[in-house]
């Protein structure tokens, strides 16, 4: 949502449409919490809004491919890990950023596409699902991008939410299935 953001901000879009933007966008979360909270197993309610928090993709990504369910001693310090990370990368990178070569700064901006392409090759390789809705994504994507000439925001926003609607319809039958001989 920042980078989206920012690269609105540079591109000279109002105001309004970079908020609506990144409101849809972070609805991700409310739908990654929603999913998660399918399989975590807590001790105590408490935890449920620290959880919560602490929801981003890559532990929504972690955590929603782990076998069974999950309890707060397994997703609560990946969570942490992650935060963190991000905090003193984040840190280490504003203030070693500036004094690196010219050329390896412009390499650093795919880093974090990167990072996403390390989150989903393992899962591709365990789940044809994860293969189908990622195509599917970077097809709808690529299509609102290039035949429509959507803006980048609203192409995300728009196939989080048509890829994410087909992947239900496709595999609700088989996830609740399997839900039902969990409990069986």
């Amino acid at each position: 949502a920042q980078f989206i953001g920012i690269g609105m901000i540079a591109a000279g879009v109002g105001g309004v449409e970079i908020i609506i933007t990144v409101l849809f966008l972070n609805l991700r979360h409310f739908l990654m919490s929603a999913s998660l909270s399918t399989k975590i197993r807590i001790s105590h309610w408490v935890l449920k809004p620290i959880i919560s928090f602490f929801v981003t993709d890559e532990s929504f990504s972690v955590a929603s491919f782990a076998k069974g369910n999950i309890t707060e001693k397994y997703l609560i310090p990946m969570q942490l890990t992650g935060y963190f990370g991000w905090g003193i990368g984040t840190g280490v990178g504003f203030l070693l950023g500036s004094i690196l070569p010219i050329m390896l700064q412009q390499a650093m901006g795919i880093g974090l596409y990167v990072m996403f392409i390390a989150l989903l090759v393992p899962e591709i390789k365990k789940s044809k699902k994860v293969i189908v809705l990622s195509l599917m994504a970077g097809g709808v994507n690529t299509v609102f991008r290039n035949i429509v000439g959507m803006l980048q925001g609203w192409s995300i926003v728009l196939t989080i939410i048509i890829v994410s609607i087909i992947g239900v319809v496709i595999y609700a039958p088989e996830n609740d299935q399997l839900r039902r001989s969990e409990y069986e």
